[in-house]
């Protein structure tokens, strides 16, 4: 067993240690309950920087990446295959059943994303790769505005 997802929605690792929690609707929280992300009426998975990391194909039971490339597929009963191994079984999920299908892919994409092998370890790669981006965006933006601050407050003093 990797996980124990319990009827609180509380996620649990092999040995027992609180993860974080799940709801039903596909969101997720760490072990203090700060938000980790959610996925939408429209089936795309986001971080808790609003950046969209995968989707949902919540007919065939898929977890794709934000290019909608498939990562993995749900059965019927529960079995996840890796659909870019040739359908390898990487694992099951016991008293599985298709409402719980946003669960489990949030539990995927947010908690255990290295079950569905390399395709969604680059995904969280790339994910801290954009977040990454996006901080030095930020810090160039600052550096740039206080730049024409200081430039505008030598102009006034001239």
């Amino acid at each position: 067993m990797r996980a124990k997802i319990t009827a609180d929605g509380s996620v649990t690792n092999s040995d027992g240690i609180l993860l974080g929690y799940l709801n039903e609707d596909g969101s997720a929280g760490d072990d203090k309950e700060h938000f980790m992300g959610e996925i939408t009426q429209d089936c795309c998975v986001i971080n808790k920087a609003g950046v969209a990391i995968g989707n949902l194909d919540e007919i065939n039971h898929t977890l794709t990446d934000k290019e909608k490339q498939v990562l993995a597929k749900v059965s019927t009963t529960g079995e996840l295959y890796d659909e870019n191994q040739t359908n390898v079984l990487c694992g099951s999920v016991d008293f599985y059943s298709a409402k719980k299908f946003r669960m489990v892919a949030a539990y995927l994409f947010f908690f255990d994303n290295a079950l569905i092998t390399s395709l969604a370890n680059s995904l969280v790669v790339r994910n801290v790769e954009l977040e990454e981006k996006m901080r030095k965006e930020e810090e160039e933006k600052k550096k740039k505005e206080e730049e024409r601050k200081r430039k505008l407050e030598e102009e006034a003093e001239v």
